[in-house]
């Protein structure tokens, strides 16, 4: 499917309406604009795919770097004490609009006090105090919300149907995004409805922090690992994978790389999707909407990953519910 539908969701999560991406787009495309346009990008770590996805998905709108399209990105490299201070160099570059990415991204372009328009991707919007209303957001503040909150409960959820023995849950956050902590607790709450326990095990941006939490967790010992989503966290890359098997903790992690690189589960919104909502958002606003006039969009299509490999080498069969919903399959 080429067009993600979106709701609009109030604070607690509930869908109040629903937009497609057919709506949010729009207009002409930018081959029709002689002028350069000015895109600033914020982004805490790993702005090279950031950059690269969000220019890509730009190109459906007509927009290229170096003819049509001007990209000042700047990335704090993991040191989020760094976000104010680049955020006032991306309101100097006399840019249009600014793409903020997470939500200590988000708070950095807003904390400048500039009234360029702002096309966030943060986890809990009303929550973190960006805008007051979902569907009219006001101001100069828009964007989207991957969910985090709101799907930690089902990605709990699903690991518990795939392993229904598993009472204690080792839970991997990285404890400098806000976004992070709050799924934390919300696993917390929808364990103790399933008679789980939870135990939070702080991973910020080192492969000792991993280790040291994967050790740790079998050594509780920990029946399962469930990793919140939140930007700065580790992939697992093959290696690291490999640890959680060598300690036979299946694993719910975040993005189908991860799983194929050997973790249990993974799910998520449909990153593509995402991006293609920012590249719609920062098109519109280009083109002259309001930011305010912009529903903060909540995704509606997630993605689920299963490694059949790895669950056979834990000994877990895979339900055929989980299996005939699953996105992605790894034999």
């Amino acid at each position: 499917m080429s067009v993600m539908a979106f709701a609009v969701t109030s604070r607690r999560g509930f869908m109040a309406g629903a937009a497609s991406l057919a709506a949010v787009g729009g207009g002409e495309t930018a081959r029709s604009d002689s002028r350069k346009h000015r895109l600033g990008i914020l982004v805490p770590t790993i702005l090279p795919t950031r950059r690269a996805s969000l220019l890509k998905a730009l190109e459906a709108h007509g927009y290229r770097e170096g003819e049509n399209l001007a990209v000042e990105a700047r990335t704090a490299d993991g040191k989020l004490e760094r976000l104010p201070e680049l955020a006032e160099e991306l309101v100097r570059a006399d840019l249009d609009v600014i793409v903020a990415f997470t939500t200590p991204g988000t708070r950095a372009a807003i904390g400048t006090g500039t009234k360029i328009p702002i096309i966030m991707w943060a986890g809990d919007p009303v929550g973190s105090g960006f805008v007051s209303n979902m569907a009219r957001p006001g101001g100069h503040v828009t964007g989207i919300t991957d969910a985090a909150g709101a799907t930690a409960t089902k990605r709990l959820a699903i690991l518990r149907e795939v392993v229904p023995t598993a009472r204690r849950i080792a839970v991997f956050f990285h404890p400098d995004f806000p976004i992070g902590t709050a799924q934390v607790g919300e696993i917390e709450r929808s364990a103790r409805e399933l008679d789980m326990t939870v135990r939070a095990f702080a991973i910020r941006d080192t492969l000792a922090d991993l280790r040291n939490a994967v050790e740790e967790a079998a050594a509780w010992p920990a029946d399962a690992v469930l990793r919140v989503i939140a930007e700065g966290s580790l992939d697992f890359s093959r290696p690291q994978a490999e640890l959680l098997l060598a300690h036979r903790l299946p694993a719910m992690l975040v993005s189908p790389t991860d799983v194929r690189n050997g973790g249990l589960l993974s799910y998520f919104p449909d990153v593509s999707e995402l991006y293609g909502a920012l590249a719609a958002y920062v098109h519109r606003v280009m083109t002259g909407t309001s930011p305010g006039d912009l529903p903060v969009l909540f995704p509606t299509r997630f993605r689920l990953a299963v490694n059949l490999s790895t669950a056979k080498a834990l000994a877990i069969t895979v339900p055929p519910i989980i299996l005939a919903q699953g996105d992605e399959v790894v034999e």
